[in-house]
């Protein structure tokens, strides 16, 4: 049987993919500010950021969000590309 989307998982969705859409289109720029860190980003923003990965995912449950539902991303202090 076929799960059915509700309307606030469907806006969940659209908003994740747009905080992607906005991470891709601001990489370069976000770079200056986050190089060789962690990045959370909510609503075209960045929420939080941290040096490692535990250390921002504590800082965003202290502050009430749900890092799952967060895109966060690490921001490469150099040109690699890794792909998983």
């Amino acid at each position: 049987m076929p799960q059915v989307m509700y309307r606030r998982e469907i806006d969940e969705l659209k908003a994740f993919n747009r905080d992607i859409a906005w991470f891709q289109a601001n990489y370069e720029k976000l770079k200056e500010s986050y190089k060789a860190e962690y990045v959370a980003i909510q609503n075209r923003k960045v929420i939080g950021h941290a040096k490692y990965a535990r250390a921002l995912v504590r800082s965003l449950r202290s502050k009430r969000y749900d890092p799952s539902k967060l895109v966060v991303e690490y921001i490469n202090p150099t040109h690699k590309v890794f792909v998983l």
